[in-house]
Parts: structure tokens; C-alpha cells; sequence
């Protein structure tokens, strides 16, 4: 049985009136809501989630059910702006774990399942290293991931506090769903961006090693970051792994290559069959009716961490979304009536050769495949179109409308709105008036500018970029009971 100890501060800082964080200690489930939107806006966007989010996991405290938790918030923001004209254009982040049952119902097999929307984040301490394990739903983190900015032009990014996702900004919002099996030891952090945006990586770590109660390591990250400035509300949880039933034991007798003793389950072999891999790079995966079931474990990225194939002790959930954004999907099965390829000998003899003839085919439609992607990525990306984003009048790279999988992204943001301009020139901008170049649509902005009045109204989302995921880091190399 895993057994959990938290604690959890907040602030309001140095420079705002009000706290419009709030933040969820209700165990096994923990939150918290960064709120936007204007001083009352950003309060009641915030209080609205983390109360939606707790009823419905308290109906259903599964890894589905906190993210149709998370979802379900983001409706319960939407509904109540709609109802109330004063709170129209709140939102608010948010960042959820919760220790719910994994894929058996053995003791074992427990999990924390975590669900993230916005730029609050998620910390995971083992052994000594933090990792950042939810990704930002930030303009210059998504560009990061991009390949486009470094994360040190990112930290100065003139639209580093826009977020592309929040809840409350539309009706549906994809939630970034994954899961880490728990290992005695480990420490997670739950925060909002008043701490990291205040405190470096390396000061956040040196806390979370130094300060053991869970309650002192809140209240003193709280502590540090209003003293950096405590320009922005600053909310921290912590969540200690203080028993996780022998598991990180097991893990360690893996490693050292001894067999695990059997799992307390029924229908799970003892010793693991001939060829099935042990050691640092092998989970024994759960049985069931005789056929072997392997799951991937595919969590957003993690800074610094290592990848899954380097990883001890790899992770059995698979959070693969075969029932769209944020669902959480069953194991795939082994090939039925073929061999495992996971448990293949090393030895094991090839029935096909790789001959030259084979390897310059190969070579050939990989080229062909680069080719045809990249031509397809010059036609889609190659030009601009002015466009409209959320009533703002917004300079667009790409293509109306995206083409494949590239998506227009903004290049710039111009401050008219759409309401102020003529009629002809609002039906051009509806249909996205593509231009040649950067320096052509600029210009024509320049005369909708002439023809305008005034904008009064930005936009503080923007779509998401395609974000390529990584692994958590890996569990204890070595760990005691």
C-alpha cells in the first residue's frame, strides 16, 4: 500500500491586492489553480476548478476520472462567464496528481496520475534530481519545444506570461493526462508560476533536498519566492512517498539482477519465463489468460530526463489517447499467436537478411518520404495571411486554414480589432488575406490600421504547437524497503 504525507503554503505576494491562486490538499488528490482574468475574474475562475475537479474525482477516483476531472472544470469556468457577464475572459491553470489504481488491482500496481493544463507545473525529486515532469502550455515554452528559441531567450520572451491553454477559454480543452509509479522516497512539487518565475531550478532543487517535512520545504519555497520579488501570487504543494509496499525493494533486487519475490496477485507467474528480460531496462508486466501485456508509459516532457529505453524500472500505464486528448487508454496486448519481440533472445536466429539491395530501398524511401515532407512543410509555411484571433487582427506564418499537420502559428499581434474595421476589410481578414512575406502583410496592416479605430481588445491564448514528448525520470537505482 502506498502511503503519502503532503503539506502546502501560499502567498499573495509583494505587489498583487488579492490571491487568485487556490490550491487542493485532499488526499489521495492534490491541486493547484493559477486564476486570471481581473482581481474577481481570476478568484472565481480559480475557486470554480479545484471545486469541479474534487467532485467529480470523488466520483470517480480513477486515472480517467481526474482527467474527466480536469475537463470538467474547464466546462464549470466556461459556464459560469457565460452566466455572468463581469467574469467574461477568466480562466485559469491547472495541475493535478492524484495515487489512484493502475492497471491490476493489486497493491502494486498503484500510480499517480497526473493531469496538467497551462504553465503550473509538476516536480518530481529522485534521488537527489529534480525534473520538471508537466509541460508548460506557455507561447515561449511551445517555441522551446519547437526548436525555435533557446529556454535563455525563452526566460526574457516578450510573451513569456501568454499562455496558448488554460481552462475556461473554450467549451473543451485537451488535457495533458500521464501517470509514474510511486517509489519510496519521492517528492513532488505542485506549484504555480509566482514560485519558478522567482526562483531558478537550482534553488527549487536545493529546498526540496534539504527541507524533509513537506509542510517547511512549502512555506520556505514560498518564503524565497516573495523575497526574489513576489511579483505574482506564489503557491506550492508537496507530496512525499513516505511507503510505497517494498516496491522500490523489488526494483533493486531487478537491478541487481536477483529475481523480484512473486507479486501478492493470482495469475502472475513467480520467476520470469525463458528470454523475458530482467535487470535495469526490464518490468515484469502483468499476466493475464497466459498472454504476456506490455504498455508504454508516454509522459509529457520532463527537462533533463532520461529517455525510456535508458530508464530503470520503465513505467506500465499507457496513456495513449485512442478516445481522443486525455484519455487514458488499456495495455496493447503481445502478438496473438506469434512470438514476443520484447523477450526475444539475443541469439535468436533472423529469418531475413538485410542484403545491400534491401538497405538502398531503404535509403531511397526514406529520402523520398524527407523530401515529400519538407516540400509539403515549404508550400504550407512558406507564406503569411492576416487573420483573426479571438476579435484581434493577427498576423499569421502558414497557410488559412493549416495544411497536414503544419498549423499557422503568430508572428505578430497587431492590437486592432476586428470590430473597427470596414466591412470589405473585415470579410479579408475573416478569410485569412494571405501574403507573400512578413513585410507584405505588415503593410497591408498598416492601411486596415488607417481605416480603423483604435483597437481595445487582445487575445492571450494562441493554438498550440506539437510538442514531442519524453520520459519521467527513471525509479531508484537503489532503494531500501
Amino acid at each position: 500500500m502506498t502511503a503519502l504525507r503532503s503539506g502546502a503554503a501560499s502567498d499573495v505576494g509583494r505587489v498583487r491586492r488579492n490571491n487568485q491562486d487556490q490550491f487542493l490538499v485532499d488526499e489521495p488528490l492534490f491541486a493547484v489553480a493559477d486564476g486570471m482574468g481581473g482581481a474577481a475574474g481570476g478568484e472565481e475562475a480559480s475557486a470554480t476548478a479545484v471545486a469541479a475537479l474534487k467532485a467529480a474525482f470523488e466520483a470517480d477516483p480513477t486515472a480517467h476520472g481526474l482527467a474527466d476531472g480536469v475537463r470538467n472544470a474547464n466546462r464549470a469556468v466556461w459556464e459560469k462567464a457565460l452566466e455572468r457577464p463581469e467574469l467574461r475572459g477568466m480562466g485559469t491553470t491547472m495541475t493535478a496528481v492524484a495515487l489512484v489504481e493502475g492497471n491490476d488491482d493489486d497493491d502494486d500496481d498503484e500510480v499517480l496520475a497526473v493531469a496538467n493544463v497551462g504553465d503550473s507545473r509538476v516536480y518530481l525529486l529522485r534521488d537527489g534530481r529534480l525534473d520538471q515532469i508537466t509541460e508548460d502550455h506557455s507561447v515561449p515554452e511551445e517555441l522551446v519545444r519547437a526548436g525555435r528559441i533557446t529556454p535563455e531567450e525563452a526566460v526574457s520572451h516578450p510573451q513569456r506570461n501568454m499562455l496558448t491553454r488554460v481552462l475556461g477559454n473554450e467549451p473543451e480543452v485537451e488535457v495533458d493526462c500521464f501517470a509514474i509509479i510511486p517509489y519510496n522516497g519521492d517528492r513532488l512539487l505542485l506549484a504555480s508560476d509566482g514560485l519558478f518565475n522567482e526562483v531558478d531550478h537550482d534553488g527549487i532543487a536545493a529546498v526540496a533536498r534539504r527541507q524533509s517535512d513537506p509542510e517547511k520545504a512549502a512555506a520556505e519555497l514560498v518564503r524565497m519566492a516573495r523575497e526574489s520579488g513576489g511579483n505574482d501570487n506564489i503557491t506550492v504543494v508537496v507530496v512525499d512517498v513516505v511507503d510505497d509496499g517494498d516496491r522500490a525493494a523489488r526494483a533493486s533486487e531487478a537491478v541487481a539482477g536477483t529475481p523480484p519475490p512473486a507479486p501478492r496477485r493470482t495469475g502472475r507467474s513467480s520467476p520470469p519465463p525463458a528470454g523475458e528480460p530482467t535487470g535495469p531496462h526490464a518490468v515484469t508486466a502483468p499476466r493475464t489468460g497466459g498472454e504476456d501485456t506490455a504498455a508504454a508509459f508516454r509522459p509529457p516532457a520532463a527537462r533533463g530526463a532520461t529517455s525510456a529505453a535508458s530508464s530503470p524500472g520503465a513505467a506500465l500505464l499507457d496513456d495513449v489517447a485512442t478516445e481522443g486528448p486525455g484519455h487514458w487508454s488499456s495495455p496493447r496486448p503481445a502478438t496473438p499467436g506469434g512470438p514476443d519481440l520484447r523477450t526475444a533472445p539475443a541469439d535468436a536466429p533472423r529469418s531475413r537478411r538485410f542484403t545491400l539491395r534491401v538497405i538502398v530501398f531503404l535509403i531511397a524511401l526514406v529520402l523520398l518520404v524527407a523530401g515529400s515532407a519538407a516540400a509539403i512543410g515549404f508550400f504550407a509555411r512558406g507564406g503569411y495571411f492576416v487573420g483573426v484571433d479571438k476579435g484581434e487582427v493577427v498576423i499569421f506564418k502558414g497557410t488559412p486554414g493549416g495544411l497536414l499537420w503544419f498549423h499557422p502559428t503568430v508572428a505578430d499581434r497587431t492590437g486592432v480589432a476586428l470590430a473597427d474595421l470596414t466591412p470589405a476589410r473585415r470579410q479579408d481578414v475573416q478569410a485569412g488575406k494571405e501574403e507573400p512575406s512578413l513585410g507584405a502583410a505588415l503593410r497591408y496592416v498598416a492601411q486596415v490600421k488607417d481605416e480603423a479605430t483604435p483597437a481595445t481588445t487582445t487575445s492571450t491564448t494562441l493554438p498550440p504547437l506539437t510538442a514531442v514528448p519524453t520520459a519521467v525520470p527513471s525509479p531508484p537505482a537503489s532503494a531500501t524497503p
